[in-house]
């Protein structure tokens, strides 16, 4: 029997194969346990937190013997949730952390999903109403591009570090009355800015002034998931025509039992959190010299980088960097503008000052490298000082 490799498999490889000369082949391979983070969406370091987890296992002990031993025996099993929130897979813990979360977030409901993408995939692609004219900023994640494919912003930027000018985009909307709502992405935001760690839109005091906002618990929560904060006639809408929802198995009884310890760890500790962040934060931008014509980032948030244009210069300088130890990854176009890409730089509760100076350090070393120019040659920009917080992006 011939052998014969199915030929829309061929055509794939042939589609892979050229992804792989323009240096633009993603790969998934497991990172190597003696690189030092400076990557991850980690940045208050819960998902390592020794003390979180011995909570989480506290309670998750808890809940199962609650469940066992109670009269009444909950029929949600431990692990799997066995459905679709809107068959089997609901749960009174997913009705309480609800009311948590919209408690804590000041927000008038909540609607848990399984990740941000599936929310902002939700959220984009049913709330436009015929007629209605959609904006949104270009920088916005890439799910929201392809929900819309209410005018949204991120309340801090995945790729750039920056903040879109919130109040002043409130403040116009307000103009027209109700007839323009606005959405807020707080995916990078929530525990790196706010009281309790409730986001950069509490931390400006604009709960009630924005129409929706999406809070995920993947990054400085530790967790996974994601939730929709808004109006109970929003929730009831997205229950009943979102296709990420509706058709999706739900998370597991163990996933919310994490989701809410992360929040009683981080409302206690997140004071120290973020001082202990946003020093490093200044302490890397204040040590590292960057040659020209790469510039850093004007960014005060754990989101940092590196900018050089040019795809293949930005792989080798992440490679240089991750040959040095260092899990730093290569942004290139068109994930972002030609001409912008950039080494992501994530800096995070966990890193220690020696890690810090080292990696400044090495970074420009390898700029040097990449540059031609040997260290310590050519022109150099100092980066000293913060930059504005609120820097706008539309």
């Amino acid at each position: 029997m011939v052998d014969r490799q199915p030929i829309l498999d061929s055509r794939l490889h042939g589609i892979v194969t050229s992804r792989d000369k323009r240096g633009l082949l993603r790969r998934v391979d497991p990172i190597p346990n003696n690189k030092i983070d400076f990557s991850s969406n980690d940045y208050l370091g819960l998902a390592r937190s020794k003390t979180l987890n011995a909570h989480f296992l506290h309670a998750l002990t808890t809940h199962a013997s609650e469940t066992t031993t109670s009269p009444t025996p909950s029929p949600n099993p431990l692990l799997g949730s066995t459905g679709s929130r809107l068959l089997n897979g609901d749960s009174n813990l997913a009705h309480s952390l609800e009311t948590f979360l919209s408690n804590f977030h000041s927000s008038q409901s909540a609607l848990l999903f399984n990740s941000g993408y599936d929310a902002n995939l939700s959220l984009f692609s049913t709330l436009p109403q015929p007629g209605d004219l959609v904006l949104i900023d270009e920088l916005v994640h890439a799910s929201v591009h392809d929900g819309v494919r209410i005018l949204a912003v991120e309340a801090c930027y995945s790729m750039d570090g920056d903040a879109a000018p919130l109040v002043e985009i409130v403040n116009c909307l307000e103009e027209f009355g109700g007839r323009a709502v606005l959405v807020v992405d707080e995916a990078h935001s929530t525990g790196v800015y706010g009281p309790q760690g409730k986001g950069l839109v509490a931390s400006l005091n604009l709960e009630s002034r924005i129409y929706a906002r999406l809070v995920t618990f993947g990054k400085a929560l530790g967790c996974h998931g994601a939730v929709i904060l808004g109006s109970p006639t929003l929730r009831t809408y997205l229950i009943n025509y979102a296709r990420p929802l509706i058709y999706s198995t739900f998370i597991s009884n163990h996933g919310l039992i994490a989701i809410k310890c992360a929040y009683q760890y981080l409302s206690q500790n997140a004071a120290q959190l973020q001082s202990h962040i946003h020093t490093n934060i200044t302490h890397f931008r204040t040590t590292l010299t960057i040659p020209k014509p790469a510039y850093l980032l004007p960014s005060t948030s754990p989101i940092q980088g590196i900018v050089l244009p040019r795809n293949e210069t930005v792989n080798r300088l992440a490679a240089l960097l991750q040959d040095k130890g260092f899990d730093v990854r290569p942004i290139r176009s068109p994930t972002v503008p030609s001409g912008t890409e950039r080494v992501r730089i994530c800096l995070h509760v966990h890193n220690t000052r020696e890690e810090i100076d080292h990696f400044a350090r090495t970074c420009e070393w390898a700029l040097g490298v990449v540059l031609g120019r040997g260290e310590g040659e050519g022109t150099t920009e100092v980066k000293t000082g913060q930059p504005a917080l609120l820097t706008p992006k539309l």
